[in-house]
């Protein structure tokens, strides 16, 4: 919910891509968590488990984004405020976006993968595996 509530926060025009990529995130979670708990009624936990360490990834993955984003929404004050270092600021602003759109990307294919490792477990017996 907090997640969701700092991407909907309006900011500084600097960074609506990051409060974008963070809601992005924040679906991908959403989905992610309603899978894994569809799952684990439908087909059993076993099934589920599967699939719990690419979701356990993306959150991971998420989380990160959540904590550049606001580390770069920080960033934007400190430089429009002239409060210490802009080259410092600047850098940090910088690599919020980098985690934006280079790393936040990677939690959909997680979630992907979630579905796919459970799929491709499913059926086996726990002695096969």
């Amino acid at each position: 919910a907090e997640m969701r509530a700092d991407a909907a926060r309006p900011g500084p025009a600097e960074t609506a891509d990051l409060r974008a990529a963070l809601d992005e995130g924040a679906a991908v979670l959403d989905e992610a968590t309603g899978w894994l708990m569809d799952t684990a009624r439908d087909q059993g936990v076993e099934t589920a488990a599967a699939g719990a360490a690419p979701c356990l990834e993306a959150f991971g993955t998420v989380a990160g984004g959540w904590l550049m984003a606001r580390a770069g929404a920080r960033a934007v004050e400190a430089l429009d405020s002239a409060d210490g270092d802009s080259g410092f600021y600047e850098a940090k602003l910088r690599t919020a976006r980098y985690y934006a759109a280079a790393v936040m990307p990677r939690a959909a294919g997680l979630k992907r993968a979630a579905a796919g490792a459970a799929a491709a477990l499913d059926g086996l017996d726990e002695a096969q595996i």
